[in-house]
């Protein structure tokens, strides 16, 4: 978010940090030192997914449909890396993305769209 367009969201983004930070100083710790453990990301997704208390939520039902797709690219990647073939998006042989690589960005687009359609200024925490 580096063009002028882009200042509005930067400044939306900036207030609900902060408020967010305010209200959760555990959440703020964790979001300053983020760095690139998505391993604890993914698993923190996983435990919130499979949460019966969150049941009925459509948000986290695209969380959860985002995971099982996740799941299924990282095993289609393990598998041409098994192969001796590569797990790259710039090889030749297309196949093992076609099906399985569109449903993967059906279900980030399906969450993104969620997410984003979700009111700026709510009060709900979860």
């Amino acid at each position: 978010m580096r063009t002028g367009d882009a200042k509005p969201f930067r400044e939306t983004k900036v207030s609900q940090v902060e408020r967010l930070a305010a209200e959760n100083p555990i959440w703020y710790e964790d979001y300053l030192n983020r760095g690139g453990d998505w391993g604890k990301r993914i698993e923190g997704m996983r435990v919130i997914a499979s949460d019966p208390r969150f049941v009925g939520r459509t948000d986290i039902a695209l969380l959860g449909e985002y995971l099982d797709e996740r799941d299924r690219m990282t095993n289609v990647m393990a598998g041409q890396a098994a192969m001796g073939n590569s797990y790259k998006l710039d090889t030749g042989d297309m196949e093992p993305w076609r099906e399985n690589g569109i449903r993967f960005l059906i279900a980030c687009w399906r969450i993104r769209r969620s997410v984003t359609s979700m009111s700026v200024g709510s009060s709900s925490t979860c």
